[in-house]
């Protein structure tokens, strides 16, 4: 477990995280950051819904390129048996 410390010894060591050994209101028992004392669960819980919301965007954008590469090169399968 890490050491118990406040953010202001955190902040006078130059620290960039601190651990309470508190729970934040979301019940994470996670360290907490200097810059604004948010706790790094929250943070990371935060930062993962963003991209599992942006991942169907780059599916669409992954799949539409691999269409498009799939019609050209039946188009040119078509336009050498054709010759």
């Amino acid at each position: 477990m890490p050491e118990i410390i406040t953010r202001a010894q955190a902040k006078q060591l130059g620290l960039k995280r601190y651990f309470t050994n508190v729970r934040c209101r979301r019940k994470h028992l996670s360290a907490r950051f200097v810059s604004n004392a948010t706790c790094c669960g929250c943070a990371l819980s935060r930062e993962n819904s963003s991209r599992l919301a942006a991942l169907p965007e780059r599916q669409k954008a992954h799949w539409a390129e691999v269409e498009a590469r799939q019609r050209a090169a039946i188009a040119e399968r078509r336009a050498r048996q054709s010759k």
